[in-house]
């Protein structure tokens, strides 16, 4: 399944961390999807957060494996089944993209981000 953004919507998100370059963190449940992205896959492990990629569709958050990312094109695999999905966060960033996208658990995605 390929999507492309229709306008190229992008959102960015800032992380506060300690003297240390540890995240500032003062509950893990309540952290903004784009925030937890902005973060290594460490430490979103340390934290207890989902160390993949988040989408959002029609029904709320679902997870991904990031695969790849080429030439403006983002790679995913679904853990979750997706539902007409028009957000992803994937390195800090919020891209909102014009078609949405379904897919079963383990289809393959590529969504043009350029």
């Amino acid at each position: 399944m390929s999507a492309a953004l229709s306008q190229t919507k992008k959102t960015g998100f800032g992380l506060v961390r300690d003297k240390s370059g540890r995240p500032r963190i003062d509950d893990p449940a309540t952290l903004h999807p784009g925030v937890a992205s902005s973060m290594s896959v460490d430490e979103r492990l340390d934290a207890g957060l989902w160390p993949g990629v988040i989408v959002r569709d029609a029904v709320g958050y679902k997870r991904a494996y990031f695969e790849s990312f080429e030439n403006g094109a983002l790679t995913l695999t679904a853990v979750d089944e997706i539902k007409a999905a028009a957000l992803v966060y994937y390195d800090g960033v919020e891209y909102r993209f014009g078609t949405r996208i379904n897919a079963p658990v383990g289809e393959t995605l590529v969504i043009d981000l350029k």
